[in-house]
């Protein structure tokens, strides 16, 4: 149950993205860390050609929890990661997927410093990891859609120039922009990975984020 890529600060890494790189910046949503997947228990497989024996785990970043918890009805209430779960289908839909590990971030009232002018916790997700690499940007939103689930706000597509860490400021896409954005995720579109830095996956935080300044420009 692998834990998420570590984003670095394109500060530290100002050379890791390249000209003129087709990429992706998403909005950086305020939240908390999710994933969730069938899990396979390839020790439990004792003939080829046997149907794999899988388990279903959602988690924070750092922490996994099996799902049965999902039918107590007291746990259920008190979890948002669970509640996330239960609201979009995840369990039923990820089912034939097992290996792949969908991350997101579960956001809204209650959920960090920032709501989103949301009325209860609602997820978006941001990766996929099919068991083997993470999905380059356009499988993965075609996965999202497939299983009906959003993903995180898509400020910018087209080739990389320092101007895109711009779109770090201003108010949020989400919720109708009651306040400030957290700042951007830039991605390349095709997956690939420097020695420096690993997998190349950067952030830029906004100033006013930075700053405390937490209400809409």
């Amino acid at each position: 149950f692998i834990r998420y890529t570590d984003v670095e600060n394109i500060k530290n890494f100002p050379d890791v993205l390249i000209e003129g790189e087709e990429v992706v910046a998403t909005e950086k949503i305020h939240g908390s860390n999710f994933r969730c997947g069938w899990l396979v228990m390839e020790e439990e497989q004792t003939r080829p050609f046997e149907p794999c024996v899988a388990e279903f785990i959602v988690g924070t970043r750092r922490t996994a929890l099996k799902t049965n918890a999902t039918e107590d009805g007291d746990l259920l209430a008190e979890n948002r990661w669970l509640r996330a779960v239960e609201r979009y289908g995840l369990k039923e839909k990820l089912e034939p997927y097992p290996g792949y590990i969908v991350f997101g971030e579960v956001y809204g009232p209650g959920v960090q410093k920032l709501a989103y002018a949301e009325d209860r916790v609602n997820l978006r997700l941001f990766d996929v990891w099919d068991g083997k690499r993470y999905l380059d940007y356009e499988e993965f939103e075609r996965f999202a859609s497939a299983i009906g689930v959003g993903v995180a706000p898509v400020l910018y597509r087209g080739p990389y120039s320092a101007s895109v860490l711009d779109l770090r400021s201003g108010n949020t896409v989400v919720g109708g922009g009651a306040h400030i954005r957290e700042g951007i995720v830039i991605r390349p579109v095709k997956e690939r990975w420097e020695k420096s830095v690993g997998r190349v996956l950067l952030k830029s935080v906004s100033e006013a984020y930075l700053m405390g300044n937490f209400e809409g420009e």
